[in-house]
């Protein structure tokens, strides 16, 4: 049933029919309440079967809309916690199956596939758009929840529980493990480049681990010669290394990245190891407590990421001026493409995403913004290959000048 508030916004609530689709248009602003079914992908991939063998749901669809997401774990007093839309693109293959039980609608973000479109139309289905903080404000409106599986667990039970270690029948301890391999010898070698204090520098190349570099005395000082901080001494240490003063930006930006938090929460904490795997360790809380609340300040790195990204560029740029004037080595060539996978992992964010358009309501009254946010969205999709291939060419654009400023390779002049 939809009507018509006296504040402007469109009063839903389900189950829904054709006619009540058919009022709506794009640009409404609605008001959902009663019952809302969630799922996510993994949801949504044990449903599939069912329908392919023409088994009942656990649900029934029919007139009903599903929100995309996952409700977190609740606060004390609190029915769950913030209950936030994940991408509907994910759900794309599943959609049409569902529509065509008689599913009205689904709620998430982000745009959907043309097959999702022709099927919302054939079926008189609709879309909505999550509007920004919806997780916060739906949280803090639910009144009452349970488990589609009526097991009986709490709602804020976040995560059902597994009796047997696991439920999976692949190899899905590979993914985990080669993670944990590759973030720790990055870590190792990052940890041992920024102690070093010698080899970032080879004329006109300069370490991205040690950029900017902050003290007047560098080998390269970033700010111009006898400009910048005096070292710093500490005893039983010496001088303290540059890159340890200015690693904390791009640190915090990775630490704090939405896909690295999923990638080392499941790798190093194995909360969990991967879907349908029990919990190393039991009571999850998710991010609600001290630290890891403070991933929520996520978004804000992200403006000092892009003052780094615009250190390394002009380090780059810098890389075209050899001592005998203009060139081009294997050197400038290693620092660029370090930058523009970097720029792609920066500008690919979910921070990015957000500031581009993620607090536009209505996408049809700024369509500027909404062609800017299509086009992080679609850099988005890829944003966990970016992660990784701009973490290995920061390590690798760092090895490679520390092996021609310790002699070890000679850079090769193309022009």
């Amino acid at each position: 049933m939809i009507t018509a508030a006296a504040d402007g916004i469109k009063e839903v609530t389900p189950p829904l029919s054709d006619a009540d689709v058919l009022s709506l248009k794009a640009g409404d602003r609605v008001r959902i309440s009663g019952v809302l079914y969630t799922a996510r992908d993994a949801a949504h991939a044990r449903l599939f079967p069912l329908i392919e063998q023409g088994k009942p749901l656990p649900i029934e669809v029919r007139g009903q809309i599903i929100y995309y997401t996952g409700p977190s774990p609740a606060r004390p007093g609190a029915v769950v916690g913030s209950i936030g839309p994940t991408t509907g693109g994910r759900m794309d293959k599943f959609t049409p199956a569902l529509l065509e039980l008689g599913l009205k609608g689904t709620i998430g973000k982000g745009a959907r596939s043309q097959v999702v479109k022709d099927a919302l139309r054939r079926h008189t289905a609709v879309y909505f758009g999550a509007i920004r903080c919806a997780g916060v404000r739906t949280g803090g409106r639910m009144i009452g929840a349970r488990l589609g599986d009526r097991s009986g667990r709490g709602a804020g039970e976040a995560r059902p529980p597994i009796a047997a270690p696991h439920l999976r029948q692949d190899p899905w301890w590979v993914l985990p493990l080669t993670v944990f391999v590759v973030f720790t010898a990055f870590i190792v070698y990052a940890t041992w480049a920024a102690f070093q204090n010698a080899h970032y520098y080879v004329d006109p190349y300069l370490s991205p681990f040690y950029s900017p570099c902050v003290y007047a005395r560098c080998l390269h000082p970033t700010f111009g010669p006898g400009r910048g901080l005096p070292e710093l001494a500490v005893p039983l240490i010496g001088i303290v290394s540059p890159a340890i003063l200015i690693l904390w930006g791009p640190g915090i930006f990775r630490l704090t990245c939405y896909y690295y938090r999923k990638a080392y929460y499941r790798s190093f904490w194995l909360a969990p190891p991967a879907c349908g795997v029990r919990d190393a360790a039991a009571g999850y809380t998710g991010e609600t407590r001290f630290p890891l609340i403070l991933q929520a300040f996520h978004r804000y790195t992200w403006y000092v990421a892009l003052v780094f990204l615009g250190f390394l560029a002009w380090d780059a740029l810098l890389a075209f001026r050899f001592p005998d004037g203009f060139g081009i080595g294997v050197g400038t060539l290693v620092m660029w493409v370090n930058v523009l996978l970097l720029g792609l992992y920066t500008f690919s964010c979910h921070s990015c995403r957000h500031i581009c358009g993620g607090h536009v309501d209505v996408f049809s009254r700024a369509p500027s913004r909404y062609g800017l946010w299509s086009l992080v969205s679609r850099l988005n999709e890829r944003h966990p290959s970016f992660a990784w291939l701009s973490l290995c060419s920061v390590a690798l654009t760092d090895l490679y000048i520390r092996l021609v400023s310790a002699g070890l390779i000679h850079d090769v002049r193309i022009l």
